[in-house]
């Protein structure tokens, strides 16, 4: 799995913390989408 090797690399190097700010990131942006992706959209209740 290519991912585990990533995650291998980033863990032996200096940087111990690149695994939680990659995964941070990705998680920053997957929310952004979600919320410009349903902003617009109203519940049941609001729409007339």
């Amino acid at each position: 799995m290519p991912s585990t090797s990533i995650t291998g690399l980033l863990w032996s190097s200096s940087v111990n913390a690149s695994p939680w700010i990659v995964g941070a990131t990705i998680k920053l942006l997957y929310d952004a989408g979600a919320y410009f992706s349903f902003r617009k959209v109203r519940p049941a209740e609001e729409r007339r």
